[in-house]
């Protein structure tokens, strides 16, 4: 087995079975995870309850989460699809549940099979991007923090049950006062929540800044291709699925978007699955997507080891 920090030179030989050798060197692998933000990791998973034996291995455990936002399908205990979204559209940067109460530390991928061209799993560097950026646009987001609207419609996104995991809207109810969500009620199937969050936060371990929030994946001008985004665009905006705006309600424009775009296009790295491997990404230190494919994909996620605002607090001016 080889660990490897994502497109480094620097390769570094484990010993022992995988497992054994994940457990006795998970300091060694938190470390450099902390310094790289993403580890790649040949020849290490054989089938879905992999993730979860390495998860074990590495000292994690299961990340309690709610708020889903992406369609996704049981395979194993705790192991899902990455993404159930249709292979000819690309998945944006984001960090996952980052405009949640509560979100997963650590993402395990695992590639049981990898596709004929592309579906990549680019990251990208969150720490990088806060120094990229117009220091304006920065400026702007550490004041105003990011307002979510999302919608929870059957068919469209993912059903409020599904989301909070409950068919009691007084649960859900109670869910969202507790932390500071808005809930609107249009309807038995249908629910529309407002939260503002914070765009920057403070790594618990490393103590870096990093940008973390969902200020451009939900936003509707970051859709791609170009004639999805100009159709939603055409669409009533309260009832889009998601979107993004400044925390006070105001637009974020589409200008800002576009670099945002930009921006994590240079902070970004990706590599070509191979059957066998497993991506361990620092979720507030790194970004993923996925790229488009063609052929049968066939990647899992694990999330661990959960986190907090009261973990680690926003970082504003």
């Amino acid at each position: 087995m080889t660990l490897d920090i994502v497109h480094s030179t620097s390769i570094q030989e484990l010993p022992d079975a995988p497992l054994a050798a994940l457990s006795e060197h998970r300091e060694m692998v938190e470390a450099k995870l902390h310094e790289a933000g993403a580890l790649l990791l040949r020849s290490v998973v054989s089938n879905a309850e992999s993730l979860a034996e390495v998860s074990q291995a590495l000292g994690y455990k299961k990340a309690v989460l709610s708020e889903e936002s992406s369609p996704r399908s049981q395979v194993a205990k705790d192991v899902f699809t990455s993404t159930d979204y249709p292979a000819k559209y690309p998945i944006q940067l984001h960090c996952e549940y980052s405009y949640s109460a509560a979100w997963p530390m650590r993402l395990l991928f695992g590639c049981l099979r990898a596709p004929d061209l592309g579906g990549q799993t680019p990251v990208a560097d969150m720490r990088r991007l806060l120094r990229e950026m117009d220091p304006s646009v920065l400026e702007v987001f550490r004041n105003k923090n990011v307002l979510y609207r999302r919608n929870y419609q059957p068919d469209i996104g993912v059903d409020w049950r599904k989301a909070f995991g409950t068919d009691d809207r007084a649960q859900v109810d109670a869910y969202c006062t507790r932390h500071g969500i808005k809930t609107i009620w249009l309807g038995d199937d249908h629910l529309r929540t407002e939260q503002v969050g914070p765009a920057i936060r403070r790594h618990p371990v490393t103590g870096d800044e990093v940008w973390f929030n969902h200020a451009f994946f939900f936003n509707v001008r970051a859709l791609e291709p170009e004639s999805i985004r100009d159709f939603m665009l055409a669409e009533d905006e309260e009832t889009l699925s998601t979107n993004t705006y400044y925390g006070d309600g105001t637009p974020i424009e589409a200008e800002t978007i576009d670099h945002l775009r930009a921006v994590l296009n240079t902070c970004t790295l990706a590599s070509d699955w191979r059957q066998g491997d497993l991506l361990l990404v620092d979720n507030m230190l790194m970004a993923h997507g996925r790229r488009p494919f063609s052929g049968e994909r066939k990647v899992l996620v694990y999330m661990a080891n959960t986190a907090t605002g009261e973990d680690t607090g926003a970082v504003q001016s």
